[in-house]
């Protein structure tokens, strides 16, 4: 069952969505708007904080990774000082991570092999509407998770709970998510994590598309950030040197008004020369 769920979210692949509402744990009392784009291995993220209004914008490739915080110059980094930045959770997750999966950005695949890894009992069974319920545990903290699926949409995950087993069993975590049908794909489209009884991220998602051609200067550092100045950092965020300038300009030989002056001034000097001419003769 979670070979086929995570076949399913494989067919992700490239995408572009807005995440708003209660992202990161780490600022209780914000609001996030968090813009992704991924193309192939090329990903970039726009994160920005309310009411503040500070945008953090992260791009990451194979070649090269760039930061820009609010206004600042733009940093070069390591690809895994990006993500730090970033902050980024793997939307194709979503149902299976909970508060440690989505705060350390684990992807689909890492945490489905997790699972399976796992020396405890697996159980499944159906439940009603034709939903699915799998439970894996003990975990090593003695924990068990349960997930709840439905099959009919691309093996969606409804809920996923941790708790405690045991005649007074306790819940730790509870995830609770939307699906809805785009661009012919079922993906999540609303998260709310309970931690402790207390909702720690609630956001929801607009899918702008799925598995299209993204513009390519969305990932162009040198068109994406409006910028004269670039650094390269090493990844203890030590200053290195300046490595990249943005090609400034062509100049003009004449501002515009130098330009117009001397267009006026050649009129009225033809006109002069033109009755200085019938005069003389």
């Amino acid at each position: 069952m979670l070979e086929a769920l995570l076949n399913a979210r494989e067919e992700l692949v490239d995408f572009h969505y807005i995440a708003r509402g209660k992202i990161t744990p780490q600022y209780p009392h914000t609001q996030s708007t968090y813009e992704v784009w991924k193309q192939g291995s090329n990903i970039r993220c726009d994160w920005k904080l309310e009411p503040a209004g500070l945008i953090t914008s992260v791009i990451t490739s194979p070649d090269s990774s760039y930061v820009r915080i609010g206004n600042s110059e733009v940093l070069r980094v390591s690809e895994s000082v990006a993500r730090n930045y970033m902050g980024e959770f793997d939307i194709k997750a979503l149902g299976l991570a909970l508060y440690q999966e989505l705060g350390n950005g684990y992807t689909v695949s890492e945490i489905v092999r997790s699972l399976q890894r796992q020396k405890g009992v697996m159980r499944t069974k159906q439940i009603k509407d034709g939903l699915i319920e799998i439970e894996y545990g003990p975990l090593p903290e003695g924990e068990v998770r349960v997930f709840r699926i439905d099959p009919s949409k691309d093996f969606a995950v409804l809920e996923c709970i941790e708790m405690i087993p045991g005649a007074e069993a306790k819940m730790l975590q509870k995830a609770s998510i939307e699906w809805d049908s785009f661009f012919g794909r079922w993906v999540p489209t609303r998260l709310e994590l309970l931690r402790s009884g207390v909702i720690d991220r609630s956001f929801s998602v607009e899918w702008v598309s799925i598995n299209q051609p993204i513009e390519w200067a969305i990932f162009d550092p040198q068109k994406a950030f409006e910028s004269s100045r670039f650094f390269v950092t090493e990844s203890n965020g030590k200053f290195v040197g300046e490595t990249i300038h943005p090609v400034a300009p062509k100049r003009e030989l004449f501002g515009r008004a130098t330009t117009i002056a001397i267009g006026v001034a050649f009129v009225i000097g033809y006109f002069l020369l033109r009755k200085f001419k019938r005069t003389g003769s």
